[in-house]
């Protein structure tokens, strides 16, 4: 009798054994998948947000562009406009004279991710000089 108790002891604790052990490899398989999901989102939302700032920087440097070519007058681009900078589109609002300045807003939007630009030019030297190029949270006017 006691052959057949420690017999049927060896098995439970096999058992036992067996399911502590897939689960801990769950957990871990599990949290491998979690962890690979999440960087590869992060490397999603990363290459959003670097594709629209690099779209309205185009935007910007379009809008510059066309003010180095227009001698005359620099808000001669008609604005809003829309671009379109690979596959991506931008927009430009209207170029705005405030004092002896004009202000570029370039804004570009790809899946949920906005980027947008403000660039100030000092229109008062006989050449333009870039003031200011930076990334705003909104435009004010």
């Amino acid at each position: 009798m006691s052959y057949r108790s420690i017999s049927t002891n060896s098995g439970f604790i096999a058992l036992i054994s067996v399911l502590v052990i897939t689960a801990v490899s769950i957990i871990i398989g599990t949290t491998i998948v979690m962890k690979s999901i999440t960087h590869a989102s992060m490397s999603a939302s990363e290459l959003y947000s670097s594709q629209a700032w690099a779209t309205a920087n185009g935007c910007a440097e379009y809008a510059l562009g066309q003010f180095s070519l227009a001698s005359t007058s620099f808000s001669s681009l008609p604005a809003p406009t829309t671009l379109s900078v690979g596959s991506t589109n931008c927009q430009l609002l209207p170029i705005i004279a405030s004092g002896s300045s004009k202000v570029i807003k370039a804004s570009s939007t790809v899946s949920s991710f906005v980027r947008r630009l403000q660039v100030t030019v000092a229109t008062n030297t006989p050449q333009s000089v870039i003031s200011s190029w930076q990334e705003v949270g909104d435009f004010t006017l």
